[in-house]
């Protein structure tokens, strides 16, 4: 009997500690963990940038409408040959979970302090749902000297950028400013189901 009772709390001892459920729940928590973000990389966002493109036309150089990154050009340039560009950025908050549309703009400015010699950025308005910032890039290391203009979107999942860039003294400066004001009143809106 006294080996039995001994017996008893040793058995139960190895069957908890080669149970499957203990044994295998950090897996299937960390598994269950790279499906979700998984399934949310691969997911259109919930949310879209709405803007008005105006005069001419652009092409698209993602021909696959799913990506969340685009970038646009006139007719006629390329992904790797532009005079002015829109692009956007989605950032989801599942993959950097402190970013916000402030520290979004941030980084474009810090960007393009590491990487040229003279840099004009500003924000030039901020809200609780928003940012505008300008970026003048001048004497840079890896690309040609350019202006940006931005908006950033604090949004449901993720943080949302739109910015028109035109390389310096390529673009006239009504140009310059009516894509200014199309980028000012870029609207998020909710993507249809």
């Amino acid at each position: 009997m006294k080996n039995s009772l001994i017996s008893l709390p040793i058995l139960c001892l190895m069957v908890s500690a080669c149970s499957p459920i203990n044994s295998l729940q950090p897996f299937d928590q960390q598994q269950a963990e790279m499906v979700l973000k998984n399934d949310y990389v691969i997911r259109p966002a919930a949310q879209k940038i709405e803007l008005s493109l105006l005069q001419q036309d652009w092409e698209d150089d993602h021909p696959d409408k799913n990506k969340r990154n685009l970038m646009l050009f006139p007719r006629g340039e390329s992904a790797t040959r532009w005079t002015q560009s829109v692009q956007t950025e989605v950032v989801a908050y599942l993959d950097e979970p402190k970013i916000t549309a402030k520290k979004m703009a941030l980084n474009k400015m810090k960007y393009a302090y590491d990487h040229c010699r003279r840099v004009n950025a500003m924000i030039i308005k901020q809200t609780t749902t928003f940012v505008t910032y300008k970026v003048d890039m001048m004497n840079c290391d890896n690309q040609p000297n350019q202006i940006q203009i931005g908006k950033t979107f604090n949004g449901i999942d993720a943080v949302y950028t739109v910015y028109y860039s035109a390389l310096s003294n390529q673009v006239s400066s009504s140009q310059l400013q009516e894509m200014a004001q199309m980028i000012k009143t870029a609207r998020l809106v909710h993507t249809e189901t």
